[in-house]
């Protein structure tokens, strides 16, 4: 077979090939369930949103129910009634099982981690779509584009005043359960993407817990970690640590303040001014004064 013949047939076949669905291509945005865990005024709130994972049936039953004026569109003022008629207060943050969370300063190794003084849970329209260049239409016209999420914000107090602290650790999951390998399940499991981002001037120093392959521990320094494939119901930690102090320059603006005399009454014009003296031709004059001061 000629060779033009064969290299037209590899062309074919490799077009077929790419045509294919699914040939070498990435899982959709709306694959993982994206976690954010995210502390922030100095550890007195840490915000947990939570991608949820619904079908498209779910989203056509949800759909009239954002859709509050009932003319197909979902537009950012829906969005708001829908965040604020889902939320809820949670006084004993216990009420939230293996979701609460809770801080520890590490500074007294005797005191167990401290609970928060309440957590609000609300659930919104969005989507995390993580190192992707996409976010989600701020007008909604189809259910397949309805995607929520779960927010749980906590609130702590702490002791110590506020900038004093250097060290926190994060405690979630289930604390009783020990970290251990889970079984092979026979549907495609959910899979948490977990994203966790330390407040400005801080680091994530390490994190440990369970994936889906059993327990971890992972050493990082960085303010924005990933952790693909971790189970946050099972027990896991996160340590936070403050960073190195960074000099900061100081700007210093100078406000010169000019008293001027009257305008001139025939024109109305301020007046003229003339230049002071130089001040190398002031410092001689003085030099010449106290001279001539000596030979008197």
């Amino acid at each position: 077979m000629p060779w033009s013949v064969q290299a037209g047939i590899a062309a074919a076949f490799l077009g077929l090939v790419l045509l294919l669905p699914g040939a070498a291509a990435e899982p959709p945005a709306d694959a993982f369930c994206v976690i954010t865990i995210q502390p922030l005024d100095d550890f007195r709130i840490v915000r947990v949103v939570v991608d949820q994972e619904t079908n498209l049936t779910q989203r056509e039953e949800l759909f009239p129910v954002v859709d509050a004026d009932g003319d197909g569109a979902i537009i950012p003022r829906e969005k708001d009634q829908f965040r604020h008629a889902t939320a809820q207060v949670h006084p004993d943050t216990t009420s939230l099982g293996v979701k609460d969370i809770r801080l520890d300063s590490l500074e007294a190794q005797s005191q167990p981690p401290i609970r928060a003084l309440h957590a609000a849970t609300w659930r919104e329209v969005g989507h995390t779509f993580h190192q992707r260049n996409y976010t989600t239409p701020p007008i909604i016209m189809a259910p397949v584009d309805l995607e929520t999420q779960e927010v749980r914000e906590f609130r702590f107090a702490w002791e110590q005043p506020a900038g004093t602290l250097d060290r926190v650790m994060l405690v979630g999951g289930n604390q009783s359960m020990p970290p251990m390998p889970r079984p092979t399940p026979t549907a495609q499991p959910v899979i948490e993407y977990v994203v966790i981002r330390a407040p400005q001037g801080w680091r994530v120093q390490e994190v440990s817990g369970s994936s889906y392959d059993g327990p971890f521990f992972q050493r990082h320094d960085a303010q924005v970690v990933d952790v693909p494939a971790f189970d946050t119901k099972l027990p896991y930690t996160i340590l936070f640590q403050r960073a190195p102090d960074i000099p900061t320059v100081h700007t210093v603006t100078v406000t010169k303040t000019v008293t001027k005399g009257s305008p001139d009454p025939s024109t109305g014009n301020p007046p003229a001014t003339s230049p002071g003296p130089a001040p190398a031709l002031v410092a001689a004059l003085a030099l010449a004064a106290a001279s001539l001061r000596r030979r008197e």
